[in-house]
């Protein structure tokens, strides 16, 4: 009797500790989930919707002044031109000549950009912009 127990101790240290070593694997190989929740973070503004420099390309100045470029696949940009719009969208990353060339430029103009939007949903609030 004494023989079995010991066998059976004998085998539940090994056993315990590659179970440990397969959780910890795991959790480690798993992304954090508030890392990816931050990542596709969504941006909602309301403004005047019109015609950017470059085709495919929109601006929004918001009722907070500042100025957005739009950019969308999803949804129809051009048929709102001109109408007072809520977008909602995910900001997309510029690299770092481009978003100094920009912002240069908008300052000699006055104006204050906030940044690249990916625009997921749109909701027309006016088809005017007064």
């Amino acid at each position: 009797m004494f023989h079995k127990s010991l066998k059976l101790r004998i085998w539940s240290v090994p056993i315990m500790v590659t179970s440990l070593c397969l959780y910890a694997l795991q959790a480690r190989a798993e992304p954090p989930k508030q890392a990816a929740k931050t990542a596709h973070q969504e941006v909602t503004t309301t403004g005047c919707l019109q015609k950017g420099d470059e085709a495919g390309e929109f601006h929004l100045k918001d009722d907070n002044g500042k100025s957005w470029e739009l950019r969308s696949t999803s949804v129809k940009l051009a048929s709102h031109v001109g109408h007072k719009v809520e977008v909602v969208g995910s900001p997309v990353k510029e690299s770092e000549s481009e978003e100094k060339k920009e912002t240069s430029e908008k300052k000699e103009a006055g104006e204050q950009e906030y940044g690249q939007l990916k625009v997921t949903k749109l909701k027309m609030v006016s088809e005017t912009c007064k």
